[in-house]
C-alpha cells in the first residue's frame, strides 16, 4: 500500500491539517500519459509534498524516468479513451488522500499546491471561475436556466477537494449531471452540480491558480505578470510552445514497465515519435514555422501525420484528400 505524504504548512504560524495529500492525473492514451509524465515532473519541482497517483487505460504498472518512479502509484482502467470523463466526473471515490488535487495532464505546476491543500482544512472544493458566461443551456432542478442567470462555468481542468461530504455531494450531482445531461463537455454539468448542491462550501481560486494562454481567459495577465502563474494550463503547446521540448524529453526519457504486453501501447508510443520529433524541432517556437511543419505533412500526403497536428493519436477537423 502507498504512503500518502501529509500537505505541508501554508507559512510560519499556520497550523497543517492532520490528514494526506494526493495528486491525481487521469491519462487516457499515451499522448496523454507523456502530459502526464511532464506534469508530474513540475509539480516534484515544484516542491508540492504529495502522493502522485495516474490513472490510465494503458495497460502500465510503473514509469521510470531517470531511474525513479514518476508516480507513487498507477492505477490501469479497462475502458475506451472517449469514457475519460465518465472516470474524471467521479474521481472522488479513486481518490485516497484526505486533501486531495485532480489536475488535467495539460498543465504545468510552477509553485507549491500545498498552501491550497491546507485551506481545504475550510472548504469542500476549490478551483476557479472562467471570465465569460457560459452558453450552455442547462436547467436547474428548480426550473430556472442557467442562460438566464448569467452564470460563469467552472474550469475543472484543476479542482482541489476534500473527501468530505459536502465535496461528495457535489461529485455525485456533478457524475449524474453529466450522464444525465448529454453535453459533450463536463464543466456545465458541474456548474449545475454546484448550483444545486446543499452543502458544498465551495472556495473560487484566482486566475493564476488555473491560467489558460487563451485571449478570452488569461493571455493578457499570463503575458504581463508570468511570474505570478502558479498552474499553468496550456492546454496544447500551440498555445504555449516552450512547453513542446519538455513533452518530447518526457518522451524520450520515459521507461515502462507494464502489466502485459500490449500492441496498442507500442503503436501509440510509435505514433508519438514524430510529435515529439517537431516538439524539438526549434521550428515549432515560431508561429510560422509551425504552420509551415503542419502544411509540408499535408503536402506530402502525410495522411496520418497531417491528422496528428499536435494530439499525438487525437484527429483534428482537417479534410484529408
Amino acid at each position: 500500500m502507498s504512503v500518502v505524504r501529509p500537505p505541508d504548512d501554508i507559512g510560519s504560524g499556520q497550523s497543517r491539517p492532520d490528514g494526506n495529500a494526493q495528486v491525481i492525473f487521469l491519462a487516457m492514451g499515451y499522448p496523454y500519459v507523456v502530459m502526464a509524465l511532464n506534469a508530474a515532473r513540475s509539480l516534484r519541482a515544484s516542491g508540492t509534498n504529495a502522493h502522485l497517483k495516474l490513472i490510465t487505460n494503458l495497460p502500465i504498472r510503473r514509469i521510470l524516468r531517470q531511474d525513479q518512479a514518476v508516480f507513487d502509484s498507477v492505477e490501469a482502467v479497462d475502458c475506451e479513451t472517449d469514457t475519460n470523463r465518465w472516470i474524471k466526473t467521479s474521481i472522488i471515490h479513486r481518490a485516497e488522500g484526505d486533501w486531495n488535487a485532480f489536475l488535467d495532464c495539460d498543465v504545468e505546476v510552477l509553485a507549491p499546491l500545498n498552501p491550497v491543500l491546507s485551506l481545504l482544512e475550510n472548504f469542500d472544493v476549490a478551483a476557479r471561475n472562467l471570465p465569460f458566461e457560459t452558453k450552455a443551456n442547462v436547467v436547474l432542478e428548480t426550473g430556472r436556466s442557467i442562460l438566464d442567470l448569467s452564470m460563469s462555468e467552472v474550469n475543472t481542468g484543476v479542482v482541489f477537494f476534500r473527501r468530505s461530504a459536502g465535496a461528495i455531494d457535489l461529485f455525485d450531482r456533478w457524475h449524474r449531471n453529466f450522464l444525465e445531461g448529454g453535453h459533450p463537455r463536463d464543466q456545465p454539468s458541474f456548474l449545475k452540480a454546484l448550483l444545486e448542491a446543499r452543502e458544498t462550501r465551495f472556495l473560487a481560486l484566482p486566475p493564476m491558480w488555473n491560467a489558460t494562454p487563451f485571449k478570452i481567459v488569461d493571455l493578457a495577465q499570463m503575458k504581463r505578470t508570468p511570474d505570478k502563474i502558479r498552474i499553468l494550463h496550456y492546454r496544447d503547446p500551440t498555445f504555449w510552445p516552450t512547453v513542446a521540448p519538455r513533452l518530447a524529453a518526457a518522451h524520450d526519457e520515459a521507461v515502462f514497465e507494464l502489466t502485459h504486453p500490449s500492441s496498442s501501447f507500442v503503436e501509440q508510443r510509435e505514433n508519438y515519435a514524430d510529435v515529439a520529433r517537431r516538439y524539438r524541432s526549434p521550428l515549432f517556437q515560431h508561429a510560422a514555422g509551425r504552420v509551415s511543419m503542419y502544411l509540408m505533412r499535408r503536402l506530402t500526403k502525410d495522411h496520418k501525420g497531417a491528422r496528428i497536428r499536435v494530439y499525438g493519436l487525437k484527429k483534428v477537423p482537417v479534410p484529408v484528400e
